[in-house]
């Protein structure tokens, strides 16, 4: 067989930079599309890692299946250690040819192969993506997938796992037949009946129109495509249960699945299996992330909850009791719990400043306490002994000192510590 290559590939009309690449080698016969995906460099790294790693195992003589896993560990390997790249992944769709009227279609992701046959299209390969998933559940209509949100979202690609199960498709050939492959930004752009209206010409032109084609149809991702032309086949080697006089039927007959099996013909229960793994290895990092996050937001709360501190209110008059962290902590914002009823005015320069800056934080006892000793600095007692500590002449204060409060203050029970605390405050200034 002998099959005639020609490409195109370009950044489109969004992206600023292009991740896909191709590999076109006709000496070892490996024709193939990777799209790139990770941030700019960590798609480009991740698909040009794969086509120089399939290169490299097609030339020791490994199988199309094995040159893809190869490609696999390159690519977590280039990953490892380096944080620019980390989590870089890639789709790979490779086609080689076969002995006799075949070639053998290797995928992974959702960049696709299709052969064009007389004129008529299919689709020779299935996406690994969410929305594929979906349609072959039921869940969405072929429709519906086209303009789904989640189109993008895909379930199997290279480097994202330490293995990769590769899909395998045997699919015959005749002269004159046409294969592209290509990446997402084409299909995505692009119906069937689209594909097949640019792809006709030559080689080079086909691959051109189409990718002009979908930078017409808005270009949102980069674009690349191979165009396969079958020049020459082996018609000896023809499967007899062919019928190369009915198109239809032959396209529909053609299209053996080597491994693994039709995706139509895999159990539903298998497909959902995989599902579950994967939300549960989602929940696994998810869960612990909640966990911790709620454990922390309820420590805060209950510190936060339980603080108490004493400063003036929202207008800066009135001496009070906040419930709380002063300027709050996670969302949780401070608030009065108790009004004191004392004046700011009436308070010392330095108690002002104090008290505005907050302080006494603790408990409600702690700041009830720091509230009353303001407070009983505005006795009466406070502002007659005041003098005291000034007078030039003790001796003399002293004795005034000490009956003063016993005239205002009805008690003497009380005045008699202040008479001492007077006394003793004397005889050291003397």
């Amino acid at each position: 067989m002998r099959l005639l290559a020609a490409w195109a590939s370009d950044v489109g009309r969004v992206r600023s930079g292009n991740e896909d690449a191709l590999l076109v080698d006709e000496r070892l016969g490996v024709f193939a599309v990777a799209d790139g995906m990770g941030g700019h460099r960590g798609g480009e790294v991740a698909s040009s890692t794969a086509v120089e790693a399939v290169r490299a195992a097609l030339a020791t003589g490994a199988a199309i299946d094995g040159a893809i896993r190869a490609a696999n560990l390159a690519i977590r390997d280039r990953a490892f250690g380096d944080p620019e790249v980390a989590g870089m992944g890639t789709t790979f769709t490779a086609v080689v040819p076969l002995e006799g009227p075949s070639v053998l279609v290797g995928h992974v992701g959702d960049s696709r192969a299709y052969l064009i046959h007389e004129g008529m299209i299919r689709r020779l390969t299935r996406d690994h993506s969410l929305v594929e998933d979906l349609v072959r559940e039921g869940q969405l209509t072929e429709e519906q997938a086209e303009s789904h949100p989640q189109r993008s979202i895909i379930t199997r690609a290279l480097g994202i796992e330490p293995d990769v199960d590769v899909d395998l498709y045997t699919v015959t050939v005749a002269a004159g037949d046409r294969i592209l492959i290509c990446s997402d930004g084409l299909s995505d752009m692009l119906s069937d009946q689209e594909i097949v209206a640019a792809a006709h010409g030559d080689g080079r032109s086909a691959a051109n129109r189409l990718v002009d084609a979908a930078n017409e149809a808005g270009g949102t991702d980069n674009i690349t495509v191979v165009v396969l032309d079958v020049t020459e086949v082996d018609e000896s080697a023809a499967l007899v249960d062919l019928a190369p006089d009915n198109a239809t039927d032959r396209l529909e007959s053609t299209i053996v699945l080597d491994l693994p099996p039709e995706p139509d013909d895999e159990p539903t229960s298998r497909r959902r299996g995989e599902q579950l793994i994967r939300w549960v290895r989602v929940a696994l990092v998810i869960v612990p992330i909640v966990v911790i996050a709620t454990i922390a937001y309820l420590a805060v709360w209950r510190y936060a909850s339980t603080q108490y501190y004493v400063s003036t209110d929202e207008s800066g008059g009135e001496v009070v009791i906040w419930r709380g962290v002063q300027g709050g902590v996670m969302g949780f914002e401070p608030t009065i719990v108790e009004r004191s009823g004392l004046r700011t005015g009436t308070l010392t320069e330095s108690e002002r400043l104090r008290v505005r800056g907050g302080y006494c934080e603790g408990s409600r006892v702690r700041a009830r306490e720091c509230i009353d000793q303001l407070r009983s600095a505005r006795s009466p007692s406070t502002s007659t002994t005041a003098p005291t500590t000034t007078s030039p002449t003790t001796t003399s204060t002293t004795g005034p000192a000490a009956s003063t409060p016993t005239t205002r203050r009805p008690s003497p029970s009380t005045t008699a510590p202040l008479v001492a605390d007077n006394a003793t405050a004397g005889a050291a200034d003397a």
